[in-house]
């Protein structure tokens, strides 16, 4: 994609009661749901996930708790994160992230992205 974002995310605990309300123009759906559940329907082809979030579903799914996100979350350095693009060592066009953004992946080729 030609834009560039500037993104935060954010880790909160919720009562249980909470509603979930989107605003109609930056978001335009709202929806309670767990890591797994969100990445099932992704991979189903019911959700598109966009890389960055996918990348902090993935991170945010090692927690089995809240309590867990919330501890893990404020034991680490905020870190930003500019993807960098590139060759591989093996020639092809990829994604590099910052190893300290502690995700999953340091390295993905442009090809899957597009998958």
């Amino acid at each position: 994609m030609p834009k560039r974002f500037d993104t935060w995310f954010f880790l909160v605990d919720t009562p249980a009661d909470q509603i979930a309300r989107h605003d109609g123009h930056e978001t335009v759906d709202s929806v309670w749901t767990t890591v797994d559940d969100a990445l099932r329907a992704r991979q189903a082809g019911e959700r598109s996930i966009v890389f960055p979030t996918l990348s902090n579903l993935r991170k945010l799914g090692r927690s089995p708790s809240v309590a867990d996100a919330m501890t893990a979350a404020r034991s680490k350095q905020i870190v930003t994160v500019l993807p960098r693009v590139g060759k591989d060592e093996d020639g092809e066009l990829s994604l590099f992230l910052p190893a300290e953004a502690d995700y999953d992946i340091v390295k993905t080729s442009l090809a899957a992205l597009r998958e």
